[in-house]
């Protein structure tokens, strides 16, 4: 099974992806949502796959049913 515990920093794959230039037309990260988004949003489209009922500061959230 999938277990999360919160703590993750969101912020890395971000930064990596900037750092790298990677133009992606959209990201998606599955996540239990616990954890510190970066402070804007990128230029991209985001879909949270979550598997909680936590909210996001942007993006899209798809609800995943463990």
């Amino acid at each position: 099974g999938v277990n999360g515990g919160g703590g993750t920093s969101f912020v890395p794959v971000f930064e990596h992806i900037e750092r790298e230039g990677i133009e992606p037309h959209c990201l998606i990260y599955f996540t239990d949502m616990w954890g510190t988004f970066p402070k804007q949003k990128p230029p991209y489209a985001v879909i949270w796959g979550a598997t909680t009922n936590t909210a996001a500061p942007w993006g899209d959230i798809v609800r995943v049913e463990l």
